[in-house]
């Protein structure tokens, strides 16, 4: 087992970073300065936008790797993202971090501090969005953000520190960095999604220590308590719609319960998908990821890209 687990150093998001990456179409990858050093991010468009900026802006998701040692460029075939581009006519943007990890806040990652607590991480992904809309034609009022892991715990301190850039947020198997909730105050909180499992042996649905391989990784709310702080940002005090979904795959050892608040146009405002006994990762992933008693199951009944799609498209700034 230890001889498998050098492959896995950083549990916190073994999951994206440890995808091959192969698409229909070769991805971009460019460059932007940011505090005198040279960021890439990587870049996915529709075949019939791939060549030249289009004419008429394009739905952009931007999405933050977890904390692996491949990063941005890791992340796309498995999940799902760039099937939902190529179908939707989106572009998805999948960033760099230092050393392929994103300080969000809890100012320590699986491989220490590494001075990820000195990257301006917030300012970077700031920097980013400006130069899609003004470089390869993003709407500046479709773009979305989603993260996974450190990704996610990323995602969550952008929508405290950068909120009015994005139409929309998700979180997948995250939750907020309790550093970051005590300075937490966005100007105009995003809809937020969150997708975690109950069973997560990394990212606590209970709050508490992040944990990996026995190394203690900084603390994190609940899931519950991550949930109500985007409700009240929200302004949102109704009760939410419960839906147990279909369980489709019985070999999965998951089900998921949907619970969805609405805003006042009917639009999903707050959403949690709760992946019931389900562990570190995304759903209905196609990487041939084996580890299960160090990650825990893999839900099978719903696709992560494409319920955070239906989500995010229903969102305009």
């Amino acid at each position: 087992m230890n001889s498998i687990l050098r492959f896995f150093p950083l549990g916190l998001c073994l999951l994206f970073s440890s995808f091959a990456f192969a698409t229909p179409y070769p991805l971009i990858t460019d460059t932007l300065n940011h505090q005198d050093r040279l960021r890439s991010f990587h870049l996915y468009k529709p075949r019939n936008y791939a060549q030249s900026k289009p004419k008429k802006p394009l739905p952009t998701i931007i999405a933050l790797h977890g904390g692996g040692k491949r990063g941005g460029k890791a992340m796309g075939k498995h999940l799902g993202l760039n099937k939902i581009a190529q179908q939707q006519h989106l572009m998805i943007v999948y960033p760099e971090g230092i050393r392929s990890q994103w300080n969000d806040g809890r100012e320590i990652s699986y491989r220490g501090k590494q001075g990820i607590e000195q990257v301006d991480d917030v300012g970077f992904l700031s920097k980013l969005t400006q130069k899609l809309i003004s470089d390869y034609g993003a709407d500046a009022n479709r773009i979305y953000l989603v993260g996974v892991s450190n990704g996610g715990m990323m995602s969550q301190r952008m929508a405290c520190e950068a909120s009015d850039q994005f139409a929309a947020i998700a979180s997948v198997i995250s939750s907020m960095p309790q550093k970051i909730y005590r300075h937490c105050k966005p100007k105009n909180a995003p809809p937020m999604l969150l997708m975690n499992g109950t069973a997560d042996p990394f990212i606590p649905y209970w709050g508490g220590n992040v944990v990996i391989l026995g190394k203690q990784a900084g603390k994190v709310l609940s899931t519950p308590a991550t949930l109500a702080f985007w409700l009240k940002q929200n302004h949102i005090n109704s009760r939410p719609t419960v839906r147990v979904l279909a369980d489709i795959n019985k070999k999965d050892h998951s089900t998921v319960t949907k619970k969805t608040w609405f805003d006042q146009q009917h639009k999903e405002r707050v959403v949690l998908y709760r992946i019931n006994n389900g562990g570190h990762q995304w759903p209905s992933s196609t990487h041939r990821l084996t580890l299960k008693k160090l990650l825990g199951f893999r839900n099978q009944d719903i696709k992560g890209a494409e319920v955070i799609w239906d989500f995010f498209k229903q969102h305009v700034q």
